[in-house]
């Protein structure tokens, strides 16, 4: 052979600014949704919103651990009540999933690549 070739390896571990990342995602969409949950049931409802980090899987789930949790899809997406009437649906989630997505993905192309 006439020349070699060197390979230099590069490494880059993106890993901790990605769960950066999606802690403050998560800690941000509980909290907007706390403050635009229905205030009814002594504010124990919107009190609930937490986020948690799986650092294994790389993701963040954003859930109420409240006394009134089970009352999410119902208060989100309206319902019928025992004597037929109806209530009105109080978009809180959506609204606030949607805008979390923007801000993830966005500062997920801040993150800077530099080499270890």
């Amino acid at each position: 052979m006439a020349g070699s070739v060197q390979v230099n390896q590069l490494n880059i571990n993106l890993e901790q600014e990605i769960l950066r990342v999606l802690s403050k995602t998560g800690e941000k969409c509980a909290a907007g949704i706390k403050q635009k949950s229905p205030k009814g049931y002594s504010g124990k409802y919107a009190a609930g919103w937490t986020s948690e980090v799986d650092q294994n899987e790389k993701s963040v789930t954003v859930g109420n651990e409240g006394e009134h949790s089970s009352l999410s899809h119902l208060i989100e997406l309206g319902h019928r009540t025992r004597s037929g009437s109806s209530v009105a649906p109080q978009e809180h989630i959506r609204p606030e999933y949607n805008t979390s997505k923007q801000y993830y993905l966005s500062e997920m192309q801040k993150i800077e690549i530099r080499p270890n």
